[in-house]
């Protein structure tokens, strides 16, 4: 973006007013003066501002109580609030999107893992937060041993942690084989539908790796190329090539209800990278992550964990790569650092997964064309997150030839 950009909060009334201190200030001492009569509000921080479409934002504002006396003396209120200024307001955890998320972390609640039979269970200690996000499922860390721990995942409805536990399921339990080492997959440990909850064993290394070095572009693409080899041992859903795009279509034409003016930005870039998807076969479909990201790597002392799999479907190749892609290129951008060779990064990421064997002669356009559309929907999706900056990136690389992706491995 130019310097004449105008920041995304300013140009919506609604996030505009939600978002400055006075608003959140006010919001906390109402909330505290009904729910916690005889404390105060020393101080608040607003964050985490989203736009749902049809004027609605939910934002989460941090209160800090007076005078501060240990760890119960802060607070983060869940808020929502729209153009026709009404506001509601609640205590984490009481989420109204995750019904069931507040009576696991109480304090008198019975241990998360006692109704799953999970060895350890009765002994399980520490409940803690690890992310909590805008929508979807919250993930907590559940400590059963020393210096052991599982993860578990708690949905919105029973169905979607029902959905959930099926694809995983679908990927059955074993350690697979890597060129670059074994690639750990988390199993699926039990489902507690009434608790909307599933839980899942931890690749993370114990003891912990010190310093772990970045997984460059050709582990990434090694990783990948053995996930795809895997074949699943139970039904999932497919998606094919135009199912991103409509997906991709959909959020821009709600991010286009407050900024108009980018969704117009971004319909050539979409539609090129339709008709590239469009325009030829995209082979047989494997066993795809669905959200692959940097992120979803973690380094091991034996080689590489896999996370986030409750994402699993059938889809081709080239989806996951030009994922991979588009978020290593976005991350290097706010590194500030390149790849020393234009094109390289596309070429090291499909070394790394096998590219003459791939038995697929568009791999490398058809990578590229998920690329641009998963840059599309990093910049509408940012700009319903208020992050003017993350936009400004996404832009930037849509704005370059596809022979010289920033990237640095």
């Amino acid at each position: 973006m130019t310097s004449t950009w105008t920041p995304l909060r300013a140009r919506l009334p609604v996030a505009e007013r939600a978002l400055e201190p006075r608003f959140g200030r006010a919001l906390a001492e109402r909330w505290v003066q009904e729910h916690r009569a005889g404390r105060s509000v020393a101080g608040t921080r607003a964050h985490t501002a989203y736009y749902r479409g049809a004027g609605e934002l939910s934002l989460r504002v941090d209160v800090t109580f007076a005078p501060a006396e240990g760890p119960g003396d802060q607070l983060t209120l869940l808020v929502r609030c729209d153009s026709s200024g009404g506001t509601t307001a609640t205590a984490f955890p009481d989420d109204p999107e995750l019904p069931t998320l507040e009576g696991l972390l109480r304090p008198d609640a019975p241990p998360a893992l006692a109704s799953l039979g999970l060895a350890g269970a009765a002994g399980a200690g520490e409940v803690a937060v690890v992310h909590h996000p805008r929508t979807g499922a919250c993930v907590l860390r559940i400590g059963v041993a020393e210096q052991r721990h599982v993860f578990a995942k708690v949905y919105p409805s029973r169905a979607e942690a029902t959905a959930a536990a099926a694809v995983l399921d679908a990927l059955g339990h074993r350690e697979e084989p890597g060129r670059g080492g074994p690639v750990r997959l988390p199993r699926l440990l039990g489902l507690d539908p009434a608790r909307h909850l599933t839980v899942l064993e931890s690749v993370a290394p114990v003891p912990a790796v010190d310093n772990p070095r970045p997984v460059s572009l050709l582990e990434a693409g090694q990783a990948l190329a053995t996930l795809h080899r895997r074949p699943p041992v139970g039904p999932l859903p497919v998606v094919g090539p135009l199912d991103g795009a409509d997906e991709v279509a959909r959020e821009s034409a709600l991010t286009a209800t407050a900024w108009p003016e980018l969704a117009a930005a971004l319909a050539a870039p979409l539609a090129r990278a339709r008709r590239a998807l469009a325009a030829h076969d995209p082979g047989r479909p494997v066993l795809s992550h669905g959200d692959f990201t940097p992120g979803q790597l973690v380094r091991r002392r034996d080689g590489l964990g896999l996370i986030d799999l409750d994402t699993l479907r059938l889809a081709e190749p080239a989806a996951d790569l030009g994922r991979y892609l588009a978020y290593a290129e976005l991350a290097a951008l706010r590194r500030g650092s390149r790849h020393p060779r234009p094109g390289g990064a596309t070429a090291e990421l499909l070394v790394g997964y096998g590219r003459p064997g791939s038995g697929h002669p568009d791999l490398r356009a058809r990578t590229l064309a998920y690329r641009e559309l998963t840059l599309v929907h990093v910049a509408l999706h940012a700009a319903r997150r208020f992050k003017d900056r993350r936009v400004s990136h996404a832009l930037s690389l849509l704005a370059q030839p596809h022979t010289t992706e920033g990237v640095a491995s």
